[in-house]
């Protein structure tokens, strides 16, 4: 059994071994065989409780409260996601282009809980940004989230700078999301 976070690894060809009877798994990102992993009802790769035998206070069967991770390389896909479960996703930015979640999806099925400040990467105008949101109940939406860049204005009574939606430019990044 894998949890959605787990679900995204891409496998490796090396064996392992699980951490629970010593038996062979298919690759070494597993730290569980199958058979542990349905008995102990934990994730195959993370450990993490599963919620399926009613573990977990509330459970209906199936595993709530995740964290779903998503980033850059994952633009005009799709997430499931239960309701409670969290959705980050980590963008690239910079000092002359941020984020911004737009207005376009249905905040009935999922809601902003949090926007991360700019994170400095190893250069000093690089870096990233990361964005939560909250599933609050079943359906649908798409989710956009539009580049702004900083645009500089150059008057005779000095310059400004303001951050700007470019439509020929900037990119919008897509997740179509379904909420169970």
């Amino acid at each position: 059994m894998l949890c959605p976070n787990c679900t995204r690894y891409s496998w490796q060809s090396t064996a392992g071994t699980c951490a629970h009877c010593s038996a062979a798994t298919p690759n070494y990102y597993q730290k569980l065989c199958t058979q542990c992993s349905t008995d102990l009802d934990e994730c195959e790769i993370c450990r993490t409780n599963m919620g399926t035998k009613g573990s977990c206070s509330g459970s209906t069967g199936t595993p709530s409260n995740w964290v779903l991770k998503k980033n850059m390389k994952d633009n005009g896909g799709k997430a499931s996601l239960n309701v409670g479960d969290e959705l980050e996703i980590t963008l690239d930015e910079s000092r002359a282009k941020e984020y911004w979640t737009g207005r376009t999806h249905d905040s009935s099925f999922i809601a902003e809980t949090h926007r991360g400040d700019f994170t400095q990467g190893q250069n000093y105008s690089t870096g990233y940004r990361t964005l939560k949101f909250k599933a609050l109940a079943k359906g649908t939406t798409t989710l956009e989230i539009e580049e702004w860049q900083m645009r500089w204005e150059y008057s005779h009574w000095g310059g400004s700078s303001g951050y700007v939606k470019d439509s020929k430019t900037g990119t919008t990044y897509k997740l179509t999301i379904t909420v169970k």
